[in-house]
């Protein structure tokens, strides 16, 4: 519980500092690549590269192209013509994403989801009603793109574990992911 505690305050700062210190002051394709290198150079060094499953180390790939790759870039795009308090509501999207995918995936229909979708957007547009601009339309999409990308990310990343259990720790296998995210970095 104290490692999710301390994660979820590095993640909670992690807006503001990106918002305020990095976008427009570094590129952001830099400053994905830097992320991603990091925690590359964590975890890949941890990681089982010997009886895994092909199909589980390409499913991996592709989830960390996805999900830190492609969001990675859109998020970091997207504080160069959002601000800090924007991105953030535009985040509380990802759960409907998460929801839409995998309820499309199991091919059924939650409306709740939906309804969460509309508070949000209705949020947005009260914040930003007097100068809805084409620069905000631009950042709401990217957002939008980032929060797809993460929760195809997740969605994917239950199933793969499911059709591919492991005795190993799931750190074991994660250099495969920021591999993945590194390909579309680069």
């Amino acid at each position: 519980m104290g490692y999710l505690l301390v994660v979820t305050l590095i993640q909670a700062f992690s807006f503001s500092l990106i918002g305020e210190y990095l976008a427009g002051h570094v590129d952001s394709y830099f400053a994905v690549l830097v992320r991603v290198v990091l925690a590359g150079l964590i975890f890949i060094p941890l990681t089982r590269w010997r009886s895994v499953e092909p199909a589980f180390m390409r499913g991996m790939l592709v989830i960390g192209a996805l999900q830190f790759g492609v969001t990675y870039v859109c998020l970091y795009l997207s504080f160069r013509v959002l601000t800090v308090p924007e991105v953030l509501l535009f985040t509380i999207l990802t759960p409907l994403h998460v929801t839409l995918i995998e309820d499309a995936l199991n091919r059924r229909f939650n409306p709740w989801a939906l309804v969460a979708a509309l508070v949000a957007v209705g949020g947005a547009a009260v914040i930003r009603f007097d100068q809805i601009t084409p620069h905000f339309l631009v950042g709401f999409l990217l957002l939008q793109l980032a929060n797809f990308t993460y929760a195809a990310g997740q969605v994917m990343y239950k199933h793969l574990v499911a059709r591919y259990p492991s005795d190993q720790p799931h750190f074991r296998r994660f250099g495969y992911f920021y591999l993945g995210a590194l390909l579309v970095v680069l």
